[in-house]
């Protein structure tokens, strides 16, 4: 009896003991459940907060592409991006944003990436704007299509100026050095006057460089001196929507032409060597009224020697002419004097037969 009080008394002293730990067992798992379910609601409380919808690439987009929603999509341009909701700390305003659907991308975009603010650029077309041939410019070798160049002229004074900022190469014949850019009238009559600069002054160059990140990078300003020819162009012609001042200067292309004419033949003609270049102006600064003027004092000087030559034949004709008359003259002379002394001989032979005669008549 006394044992079986025993075997009980440590049978519910042992349930009692598992009871306790079950207890705690179960606080704690509870405490630890409330815990991490407070937790969990912190954490989705933070990424609710920082959940946006943003515009996200459904498709490859490459460099120069243009964004296509559902609202601008066509059959020819399909769907190309949509609306995601993802995760990020990231402000709004550096994603893309509804008023930059159609830009054109800057980079390439991957399929499922978030599309971010400045990863596209203004891909809004002027009523002017053309797509444009070049083939006047040096390329570099490793140029590729989707390139964000400028386009700068070098004279060989070492003066060097942007006549075309931030254009992207288009369909890139690199063997040839030809490329299309979508240029406005200005732009093209600029880079026009830049090409006539580059076929007049010996040792002038017209290259390309290339933007590293062209979505970070300032577009460069234009600064490149066109020509007076051009300038008068430019502010008459109604196709031009805006003229960049800076760069229309009358006097500050007067001066620069004053520079370049400094230049001697022999620092063109080493410019010219160095750079590669064939030289069409050989070896001279070819510019504006200067040209007429060469080309006016060419024609007078060859107008005076065909004068000269003219008289000098003239005068040779009318030398040949008087010796000519004169030796007819002398040579008339000479036959008068010639028959008059055969005359003469004659008649004194006649007088001597005639007194022969005489002679002998008496003597019979």
């Amino acid at each position: 009896m006394h044992r079986k009080t025993k075997f009980i008394t440590k049978l519910i002293i042992l349930l009692v003991v598992i009871i306790i730990a079950a207890g705690g067992t179960i606080g704690y798992g509870y405490m630890t459940i409330k815990n991490n379910a407070k937790q969990i609601s912190s954490l989705q409380n933070t990424i609710d907060s920082n959940t946006q919808t943003v515009y996200v690439a459904i498709a490859k987009i490459g460099q120069g592409d243009l964004l296509y929603d559902e609202k601008n999509a066509t059959s020819e341009h399909p769907k190309n991006i949509e609306k995601q909701k993802i995760s990020t700390g990231l402000p709004s305003t550096s994603y893309l944003s509804a008023n930059q659907i159609g830009s054109k991308a800057v980079v390439d975009i991957n399929s499922n990436e978030p599309i971010m603010a400045n990863m596209v650029t203004d891909a809004n077309i002027n009523a002017d704007t053309r797509n444009f041939e070049i083939s006047v410019t040096s390329l570099m070798t490793t140029q590729k299509n989707g390139d964000f160049v400028d386009v700068r002229i070098v004279y060989p004074n070492g003066e060097d100026y942007v006549v075309l900022a931030k254009k992207q190469v288009r369909d890139l014949n690199l063997k040839n050095c030809i490329w299309t850019a979508q240029l406005s009238e200005e732009e093209i009559l600029r880079l026009q006057s830049a090409t006539i600069d580059a076929y007049t002054i010996s040792g002038t160059k017209i290259y390309v460089d290339k933007y590293i990140q062209s979505n970070l990078q300032q577009d460069a300003i234009p600064n490149y001196l066109v020509k007076p020819e051009t300038i008068d162009l430019m502010n008459s012609d109604p196709n031009i929507l805006s003229v960049a001042q800076d760069t229309l200067n009358v006097q500050a292309r007067t001066d620069l032409e004053t520079r370049l004419g400094k230049l001697s033949e022999d620092q063109l003609s080493a410019v010219s060597k160095g750079f590669g270049l064939t030289d069409t102006s050989k070896n001279s600064v070819i510019l504006g009224t200067d040209a007429s003027k060469e080309s006016g004092s060419s024609e007078s000087t060859e107008s005076a020697d065909n004068a000269t030559e003219t008289s000098e034949s003239t005068a040779a004709k009318s030398t040949t002419a008087s010796k000519a008359d004169t030796s007819n003259t002398t040579s008339k002379a000479d036959t008068s004097n010639t028959t008059s002394k055969a005359a003469t001989s004659d008649k004194s032979q006649t007088d001597q037969t005639s007194k022969v005669d005489a002679g002998t008549t008496g003597g019979k």
